[in-house]
């Protein structure tokens, strides 16, 4: 399965966070960054969107945060 990077940002933008990962699908790309960050409700497309993005490339295991760095992922 081929990997990608996607951005999930709130449908709101209103913290002005967005989160990039390397995964298999956006299901997991969401999983990701519910688990790792303070968006605990990114797997809720009401609240999140998530879709294909390069801006940023971080490698595998770790989620570039825009206003935060970089962040291993835990799980």
């Amino acid at each position: 399965m081929t990997e990608q990077h996607y951005i999930v940002v709130r449908t709101d933008w209103d913290d002005g966070e967005a989160y990039w990962v390397l995964a298999p699908d956006e299901d997991t790309a969401r999983r990701a960054v519910a688990a790792n960050t303070d968006a605990r409700d990114a797997t809720d497309p009401t609240k999140y969107q998530c879709r294909p993005d390069n801006n940023k490339q971080p490698p595998a295991g770790m989620i570039y945060r825009r206003l935060h760095g970089p962040l291993a992922v835990e799980q």
